[in-house]
């Protein structure tokens, strides 16, 4: 069993709740029907940025490795997409995102690496994955609008307190050798799957 499941919030109670009852559900389905592999996807940095949506995934962590049932947990940077999300989610002329220090990866690399992990035996947390390059959230704004002929002004913001400081900083870093991709921004820029929600980031 392979486990992506998500929500979209900033919200720490409802981000807890929402993966504290969907990897319970999870696990005590896959114990049922006899799963020998739970396989779930978390987030590099989910331990040192103290951020409401990475709180869920510290309990889905915690819940997936303590289960019964046997357990990988892989740590991912965030994906090229993020930029078009984070763009979409924001009308108006100006593009207000956070600082953020990333190295980003293409999703379908980490879906892989998700397909390996799961045919492998049960290794408790895997080496995080991480793309290939470190680019700012700014950065990739400015460069995926560039690319769809958008005129939008990206004004990169700090959040406040120990978060920002994480965030813009190396928190969202791979802290070791790790598996990397090899698609670059620029690579994932010319692609199809660049082009998918172009619309919505204008």
């Amino acid at each position: 069993m392979i486990d992506v499941s998500n929500v979209s919030t900033i919200n720490r109670k409802k981000s807890e709740n929402f993966f504290g009852t969907a990897t319970t559900n999870l696990l005590a389905a896959g114990r049922r029907v006899g799963v020998r592999h739970h396989v779930a996807l978390s987030v590099v940095g989910a331990d040192r940025v103290n951020w409401g949506y990475y709180a869920g995934k510290r309990r889905q962590e915690k819940l997936v490795l303590d289960g019964a049932v046997p357990a990988t947990v892989l740590r991912s940077t965030q994906f090229y997409e993020l930029a078009a999300q984070m763009l979409a989610t924001i009308p108006g002329p100006i593009a207000v995102v956070p600082q953020m220090l990333m190295q980003p990866i293409a999703a379908h690399e980490v879906a892989n690496c998700l397909v390996d992990l799961a045919l492998a035996d049960p290794t408790g947390r895997a080496p995080d994955i991480a793309g290939p390059q470190q680019l700012r959230m700014s950065d990739m704004a400015r460069r995926l609008l560039r690319t769809r002929g958008s005129h939008r002004l990206v004004l990169p913001v700090r959040l406040p307190g120990a978060t920002g400081r994480a965030m813009a900083g190396h928190g969202l870093l791979p802290t070791g050798p790790c598996p990397r991709g090899t698609q670059t921004f620029d690579q994932w820029l010319a692609s199809p799957a660049a082009q998918n929600d172009a619309g919505r980031t204008r």
